[in-house]
C-alpha cells in the first residue's frame, strides 16, 4: 500500500463515519463489523440478516459442509454448490410457483 492510501485511509477513519448496508451475509458482516468499529459507523441499512441456523443440526452439517468443500476447492466451487441448490433446473419447479 502507498503512504498516500494510507493517509487517506486515515484520514477518512477520523473525519468521516460510514453507512454500511448490507443484505444476508452482507448483513452479518456489517453488524460484527459495526460491533468492532462503532466509533467509524453513522448507521445501518440491513436486509434480510436473518439469525443463526446453527442450532439446526441439518443445517449446520450442511454449512460446514460448504465450508469445507470451498476451502478445498476453491470460491467457484461454492458459487456452484450455491446456484444449484438456490436455482434448480426448470423441471424440478412447480408451475404455479415458477412465474411468482
Amino acid at each position: 500500500m502507498s503512504m498516500t492510501w494510507n493517509i487517506s485511509w486515515h484520514l477518512c477513519k477520523t473525519l468521516f463515519k460510514i453507512i454500511l448496508i448490507g443484505h444476508s451475509l452482507g448483513a452479518i458482516v456489517s453488524m460484527h463489523y459495526a460491533s468492532r468499529h462503532p466509533s467509524q459507523i453513522r448507521g445501518l441499512v440491513l436486509l434480510g440478516a436473518g439469525r443463526s441456523i446453527a442450532h439446526i443440526p441439518a443445517a449446520r452439517e450442511r454449512m460446514l459442509g460448504m465450508a469445507a468443500k470451498t476451502r478445498e476447492e476453491g470460491i467457484q466451487a461454492a458459487a456452484d454448490m450455491a446456484a444449484s441448490s438456490n436455482f434448480p433446473p426448470q423441471g424440478l419447479v412447480a408451475s404455479e410457483t415458477r412465474d411468482l
